[in-house]
């Protein structure tokens, strides 16, 4: 066959933070020029490998720089319908649940999904480790079969950007010729990781030491040449009443009465994570995604009709768990308060709920200080901006870093309808530690798909790393958002940036609950000097 190579040199990556898809489109001429045939895809590019943090441990890099992967085995059973999902939309349900509650990963047990599951991992940014389905094995036909069956789901899926990892076995399950197994998926896929077993029966290949502990968690020994990762523990159970697969008899690693006991024993579980994570843990995998039949451990019931957990706790939590992808800590420089200055409040008084989806509970008090190294000042005043929209409807788009907060009219930039956004050239790479801004504070306006990133390059196709993301539908086509919804006030959205190197940021948003146009008052970039 022939083979076509087209060369990137700066290409956009691919990333659960930034699911950023090429679509592809290749044309088949005769001699004469005639169009004979057309096929279109899409592809991403993304890079996944071991490497060492500062420290010298090994870990799971994504494009080069450490990532630390958190979400749930997820065995893609249905009530209805058993391995079949009643519909493509009950398919990316499950992943946009994921999405929302802090997940970057899920591990796909021992199945294969069909096309549209990975699809819609690509477009809204899960990573999935493939488990291969295992059997028994017992036969010599049996086991030639496996060996077919493996090598093809490997081939059959090599083009999905979100398949990072293969897993060959899981707990010994008919587990044989490991070493040649794993040697042959590195040979026809040095792509991706390979996990030689899943829990058990470890034969000291791949690239990762793999244990199961419940409920846990429990973390391997760092080695120099895999890294260490927990590939199942947690399975706290809860049975709900009217959403169970039978009435009694319902099973789960520890069992619970209340959906606040739950919760609590999720949070503490995840309290134990986390120094595990600094030692050197670089992945893990928490049972499950749904209820499956007499099985009540999942962040869902079986029937998708409720998460049972405090939806908004454990995203939190497990939101916490991911350290910068790169070192984007204070490296040990005396901190101090930021020097906000706010603008004077518009209106008063609790704002009232607004009917809007995830929306965050007023915090009733005046917002902590922040800290951050000193000599951090806003290095956003007066830095070129531009934006979707070349004509807003009122103001000019300079506006938005005049350092004039108030929200008096004339004080702000009006955009247009639709997803818009505004990119702010800080003239200089910068290391990151806040950023501030306010779209309309006169009145309590919840702004829909806020999406906050920052790149290496002014079209956004370098290092693109997104800082805070509350667009739960993918509407501005940045990947679904974790974030919550919030209520405008004239102390602005802060978001903490971690120290993270950049030079540009940009900001997204899709109008209000109050009507389809964008506004911005003012954006401050809180930061110092890279190097």
């Amino acid at each position: 066959f022939n083979k076509l190579t087209a060369k990137m040199p700066d290409p956009r990556l691919w990333s659960p933070d930034s699911p950023f898809l090429y679509d592809l489109e290749v044309t088949l001429k005769d001699d004469t020029g005639r169009k004979i045939d057309v096929v279109k895809s899409y592809f991403g590019m993304r890079k996944v490998s071991l490497g060492k943090d500062e420290k010298g441990v090994t870990r799971i890099f994504l494009n080069n720089k450490s990532q630390f992967m958190y979400g749930p085995l997820d065995q893609g059973f249905w009530p209805d319908g058993l391995y079949t999902a009643p519909t493509d939309e009950a398919l990316r349900y499950d992943i946009e649940v994921l999405k929302q509650l802090g997940c970057n990963m899920m591990r796909k047990h021992v199945k294969v999904e069909p096309a549209r599951f990975y699809y819609w991992c690509d477009k809204l940014g899960l990573l999935v480790w493939q488990d291969m389905p295992n059997g028994s094995n017992d036969s010599d036909a049996d086991k030639k079969r496996f060996e077919l069956e493996l090598m093809r789901l490997v081939h059959s899926h090599y083009n999905y950007p979100s398949i990072v990892m293969w897993v060959p076995y899981n707990e010994g399950w008919g587990q044989f010729k490991t070493e040649d197994f794993v040697k042959n998926i590195k040979r026809d896929d040095p792509t991706r990781l390979v996990n030689n077993a899943s829990g058990w029966k470890d034969h000291k290949v791949g690239d990762v030491h793999d244990i199961h502990k419940y409920p846990g968690p429990k973390a391997p020994e760092n080695e120099p040449d895999r890294a260490a990762v927990l590939g199942e523990f947690g399975g706290l159970g809860l049975p709900v009443k009217g959403h169970t697969w039978q009435d009694e008899e319902n099973w789960g690693y520890r069992k619970f009465k209340t959906r606040q006991e739950l919760t609590e024993a999720y949070l503490d579980l995840l309290k134990k994570l986390r120094p595990m994570i600094k030692g050197g843990l670089s992945a893990a995998v928490y049972t499950q995604t749904t209820d499956v039949e007499i099985e009540v451990n999942g962040f869902m019931t079986y029937d998708r009709a409720m998460i049972k957990m405090d939806a908004e706790k454990i995203t939190e939590a497990n939101k916490d768990l991911y350290p910068p992808a790169n070192d984007m800590s204070t490296g040990g420089q005396e901190e101090a308060p930021l020097d906000i200055k706010l603008p004077r409040p518009m209106f008063v008084g609790t704002p009232q709920d607004r009917h809007v989806p995830f929306l965050q509970k007023p915090l009733g008090k005046p917002r902590p200080a922040f800290y951050a190294p000193l000599g951090t000042k806003n290095v956003a005043l007066g830095k070129p901006v531009t934006s979707t929209d070349d004509e807003p409807v009122i103001g000019d788009i300079e506006m938005v870093t005049d350092g004039d907060k108030e929200a008096a009219d004339g004080s702000y930039v009006e955009l247009g309808p639709f997803p818009q956004s505004v990119t702010i050239d800080l003239g200089l790479e910068y290391n990151i530690y806040a950023v501030l801004f306010w779209h309309y504070h006169k009145q309590a306006h919840i702004y829909y798909d806020v999406v906050v990133q920052v790149a290496d390059d002014p079209d956004f196709f370098t290092n693109v790393r997104t800082l805070f993301n509350n667009d739960r539908d993918n509407s501005a086509g940045q990947g679904i958002g974790q974030d919550l919804h919030y209520t405008e006030t004239h102390e602005g959205k802060l978001i903490d940036a971690k120290g993270v190197q950049a030079r540009y940021v940009r900001l997204y948003s899709n109008g209000s609950n109050y009507d389809d146009y964008n506004h911005y008052i003012e954006v401050e970039v809180f930061g110092k000097p890279a190097g």
